[in-house]
């Protein structure tokens, strides 16, 4: 999985609306860091400082019958790079610490 912070993707919108010759591309939006669910929830653990343990459930529990997952959500970025030159700016841990820090105050 990858997890992108919301002011990137609010830049890369307003970016791709202010180009004319790419209406009606398809552009995926996103980061390149990947990380597991097991490995996102162990890092929400350390940076809320946190004593609970994390619960594992099978995903017959998570999804409704039928639900195919993908083993990798990883955006391919090249497009949206070629035509805005789109990087995101803010990485998982500073994603994080600012979603903690809101729900702090």
């Amino acid at each position: 999985r990858s997890f992108t912070y919301v002011s990137d993707v609010v830049e890369a919108l307003y970016l791709l609306s202010q180009k004319q010759n790419i209406v009606g591309g398809v552009f995926n939006i996103g980061t390149r860091e990947e990380i597991t669910i097991q490995e996102l929830a162990e890092k929400i653990k350390m940076l809320c400082r946190s004593s609970s343990r994390i619960v594992h459930r099978p995903p017959e529990e998570a999804y409704r019958d039928g639900f195919e997952d993908m083993r990798r959500r990883l955006p391919d970025l090249s497009r949206i790079g070629e035509a805005i030159g789109y990087s995101p700016k803010v990485n998982l841990d500073e994603a994080l610490k600012k979603v903690i820090a809101s729900f702090q105050e």
